[in-house]
């Protein structure tokens, strides 16, 4: 059976702490309240950031925006549910969506056994430069992949390295997982492999293994569902 939720308590609590503490969340109980609202006086007077974290809402927006779309900022037994929330911004511009795939440890852990995988060290700093020069300077920095990152995974076709990914930590536990694959080694499910690898690297580790990608990136999203990563938040950037 395929498991689509995140069921470790510990796990959840220490990605609720990461997001209040990120967005200035304060007296707010995630058991009482469905919704949160919170004024940021650096958000330019356009747009608004409206996070669902699992069956949790928060809106981030500077006051004249709150004011223009008439909500409640201090919100005590009132609340405002997803489905509301979508039909107040129906019309609005998204700028950009966000999926944050989480994994507790029940991700898919079957990986390509044509290649060989492991860590990759400081001595390995030539080779994944070289596999770099393949990939497009776009490609670079959105899969953000160095040499001294932590749990840096390596995949190999002989000798050669075909894919590399590694983690930027958020706070203490939760570990971003970047990815970059030889573009003549894909559609082979080595960047899945390689995904897996480090989800089991970050569980053994004690870390919460994040995989975020924008709704925009189909292959980044199917690679996600396919390891049975759970879409755990969306995060909208929205201009009105």
């Amino acid at each position: 059976m395929v498991k689509k939720s995140l069921e470790n308590e510990k796990i959840i609590k220490d990605i609720h702490d990461y997001w209040f503490k990120k967005y200035n969340i304060k007296n707010y109980d995630p058991e009482k309240n469905e919704t949160g609202i919170f004024l940021n006086k650096d958000i330019k007077d356009d747009t608004i950031f409206l996070i669902f974290l699992k069956n949790k809402s928060f809106i981030q927006c500077n006051s004249k925006i709150a004011d223009i779309i008439k909500i409640k900022i201090n919100i005590d037994d009132e609340n405002i549910r997803f489905e509301r929330l979508k039909e107040i911004f129906r019309d609005a511009e998204i700028d950009n969506h966000d999926y944050y795939f989480y994994s507790d440890g029940a991700h898919i852990k079957e990986v390509n056994e044509e290649f060989d995988y492991r860590l990759l060290t400081k001595e390995d700093l030539n080779i994944l430069n070289d596999m770099k020069t393949y990939c497009t300077k776009e490609e670079l920095e959105m899969g953000f992949v160095e040499i001294d990152h932590e749990g840096i995974m390596g995949c190999f076709d002989g000798e050669k390295l075909v894919s590399a990914g590694s983690y930027i930590y958020w706070g203490d536990k939760i570990g971003d997982i970047g990815i970059l694959t030889h573009p003549e080694y894909r559609k082979r499910k080595i960047g899945r492999s390689v995904v897996s690898k480090m989800c089991d690297w970050g569980m053994m580790n004690n870390k919460i293994p994040l995989y975020r990608c924008n709704d925009l990136n189909i292959p980044s999203c199917r690679l996600a569902n396919s390891l049975n990563l759970v879409n755990y938040m969306h995060l909208y950037e929205i201009n009105i």
